[in-house]
Order: C-alpha cells, then sequence, then structure tokens
C-alpha cells in the first residue's frame, strides 16, 4: 500500500448543481401546454363556427330578398292601427276614466257600505251603478 504523499491531492468534489433534481413542478410545464392548445383549439372552432353560420345567413337573407320577403327591419314594421281596430285604444281610455282611488261616483248602496256595479243584485242599483258610471260606457265595447 502506497503511502499519501503530500504532494498528491485528493480529487476535489463533483460541482454543486444549480437546478433542482428533480424539476420542480415539472407537471406545470405539460398542463400549460396542454390548456394552451385546448384554449386555441377552441378557439378556432369557434371562429370557423362563427364563419359558416354567417355564411348561412347571409344566404338565407339573399334568397329571402330574392323573393321578395322583407329582410330589414324598416320592411318588417307593422303600419299603425287606427282607433277604431285598436284593442289597446279602449283599454286605454277605460282605465283612465276610472278613479284608481276608488272614490269614483258609484252609488252607496246596502246599507250605506260602497259596493261595485258587479255585487248590486236589483234592477234598480244595476241602474244606479250604470248611470254613475255612464261616463266609462260609451267605451264599452262588444268585440
Amino acid at each position: 500500500m502506497p503511502i499519501a504523499t503530500p504532494s498528491s491531492a485528493p480529487p476535489s468534489p463533483p460541482a454543486e448543481p444549480q437546478v433542482p433534481f428533480p424539476a420542480r413542478f415539472w407537471w406545470l410545464k405539460g398542463l400549460s401546454m396542454g390548456t394552451l392548445l385546448l384554449v386555441l383549439l377552441l378557439g378556432s372552432v369557434r371562429a370557423a363556427w362563427g364563419w359558416e353560420a354567417d355564411r348561412r345567413m347571409r344566404d338565407a337573407l339573399s334568397a329571402a330578398a330574392a323573393r321578395g320577403e322583407p329582410v330589414e327591419v324598416a320592411g318588417l314594421a307593422l303600419p299603425d292601427l287606427p282607433d277604431d281596430s285598436n284593442a289597446a285604444w279602449y283599454v286605454r281610455k277605460s282605465a283612465d276614466a276610472v278613479d284608481p282611488t276608488g272614490h269614483d261616483s258609484v252609488p252607496r248602496s246596502f246599507g250605506g257600505a260602497r259596493r261595485s256595479c258587479d255585487s248590486a243584485f236589483g234592477a234598480e242599483q244595476v241602474q244606479e251603478c250604470l248611470e254613475a258610471v255612464g261616463h266609462a260606457r260609451p267605451l264599452v265595447r262588444v268585440v
């Protein structure tokens, strides 16, 4: 066995690695790349789908316009109805003729309690009610 002499130095230890081993968060790189690819795939599918839908809509509208059907908003507007054909006019006028507080000219009957015309039982009470709400009677229309 040889004797060590001071001139022979022991070998130096290997250099310390500067990156962690095993690599930290190695799975995060794969997950990030997978997410990025999924977003790109979904974005491209959505863009292609939108392009196809736009092409189909243009084809359908041009075919409808060729048949003479209205395809613009202005062409779809309905003409105004005259008041005698419009039920909304009668409803609004009737609603304006009724006092919402209940203090209209309906007569007191049946022991002094204020009643509406639909709760009058006798012909005289019905006649009183009809006279009291006579201002709204011309607005009644049988459809």
